[in-house]
């Protein structure tokens, strides 16, 4: 069970990891950093904040965000600083979704950094993607049509399209969100705009087709079940450099007949 915490020792406690963590940002220690916005996940899996009032938004919601993102930031960096990265399909397919994850963690956060940090940590972001479109351009990309039997409400469990919730507001310390049941494809395509850009048909994961009718086949991703806040529980982790950049890139034939 989560123990309680007041709600200004709460926000003191944040801030001060925010600090350790811009520390060792400071001093480019990157794998440290990373390690912080860790412990600070775990420390908020492990409280609530009392006297929050149910219909207000969970401040250890908010904060999740903020140090998936810090942690998501941190990886970037340590994988970035190493020579010649952008050249390892693995590590460049990692950034590519570090990237994605942390953009859209720091723009949702409600939390205050440091003006001229938030504005850093967007550039880290932003660089690493653009040394990726730099040497391998912008796309293309999968998107699939999707189509559900039922769309409920997380609040109450009704016909999201019928009830009177709002999605994106808390009600009684549940945020109200739209939950797909009984989901099927119903087309993929491929695209230059997707609505996730985390579903990239990279170059190193396509060849010729010798079959008849074929001239191309390729392994991608389709859709990705991304969550902000991270799953219940999850800390993620700091990027191991040896395991990434001793990966293999998956041959096509080997992914296509599993």
């Amino acid at each position: 069970m989560p123990h309680g915490i007041t709600e200004a020792g709460f926000v003191k406690h944040a801030h001060l990891l925010i600090q350790e963590w811009e520390k060792w940002v400071r001093k480019k220690q990157w794998e440290t950093a990373g390690r912080v916005a860790t412990n600070a996940l775990a420390w908020l899996n492990a409280i609530k904040v009392d006297g929050v009032n149910g219909n207000e938004a969970d401040p250890c919601y908010e904060a999740r965000i903020l140090f998936h993102g810090l942690r998501d930031l941190a990886n970037i960096a340590r994988i970035t600083s190493v020579p010649k990265w952008d050249r390892h399909p693995i590590a460049v397919e990692e950034v590519w979704c570090l990237a994605i994850d942390a953009e859209e963690r720091v723009a949702a956060t409600a939390l205050a950094l440091r003006d001229e940090y938030r504005e850093w940590l967007k550039g880290i972001a932003a660089a690493a993607m653009q040394a990726i479109i730099a040497r391998y351009g912008d796309g293309p990309y999968l998107s699939v049509g999707l189509s559900a039997e039922k769309y409920l409400c997380t609040v109450c469990g009704e016909d999201y399209r019928g009830c009177s919730h709002e999605r994106g507001i808390w009600y009684d310390g549940v945020l109200c969100r739209r939950r797909m049941i009984g989901v099927k494809r119903r087309e993929t395509s491929v695209v230059d705009n997707p609505k996730d850009r985390r579903c990239r048909i990279w170059p190193w994961n396509t060849e010729k087709s010798s079959e008849p009718g074929e001239s191309m086949r390729f392994v991608a991703r389709c859709m990705s079940m991304f969550e902000l806040a991270g799953n219940d529980g999850e800390t993620g982790k700091v990027v191991n450099l040896a395991e990434l950049f001793s990966k293999p890139t998956q041959s096509i034939r080997a992914a296509s007949d599993r």
